[in-house]
C-alpha cells in the first residue's frame, strides 16, 4: 500500500491499515479496501460478542466490518462498574480508529452537535 501510514492495529483477529495517499484516505481490512471521501459517514457499534464499523457514502455499497473483540472488551461493561470511554478505547482498538476517521460511536452519539 503506497501513501503515509496512519493507524495501524487489529480488529480481532483482522489485520487494519489507514493510509493517507495525498487527498484520499484509505482503510484496509482483513484484505478488503475502501477509499474515504469527505462525505463518508463512519459508525461504531459495539456488541456483546460483535463490534461493528459501516463506512456509508453516498453512491457506493456500505462497507461494514465485523469483528470479535478481546473477551475483557465484551465482559468489561458487564462486570465492571467504573468501566468509561477510555477503559474501552484501551480494549477495542475499532474506537480509536472510527476518531480517527471523523466517526461516531456508541460512547459519543453523532447527533449530538445537531
Amino acid at each position: 500500500m503506497t501513501g503515509t501510514p496512519v493507524w495501524s492495529g487489529r480488529l480481532g483477529r483482522l489485520p487494519a491499515e489507514l493510509h493517507v495517499d495525498g487527498d484520499h484516505r484509505v482503510l484496509t481490512v482483513g484484505g478488503r479496501r475502501v477509499v474515504l471521501r469527505p462525505d463518508a459517514a463512519v459508525r461504531h457499534r459495539g456488541g456483546l460478542l460483535r463490534h461493528r464499523i459501516t463506512v456509508e457514502q453516498p453512491g457506493e455499497p456500505v462497507f461494514t466490518v465485523r469483528y470479535r473483540p478481546s473477551w475483557h472488551a465484551r465482559l468489561g461493561p458487564l462486570l465492571d462498574a467504573t468501566y468509561d470511554r477510555w477503559a474501552a478505547e484501551f480494549d477495542d482498538p475499532g474506537l480509536e480508529l472510527t476518531a480517527r476517521l471523523g466517526g461516531a460511536d456508541d460512547w459519543v452519539d453523532d447527533r449530538a452537535d445537531t
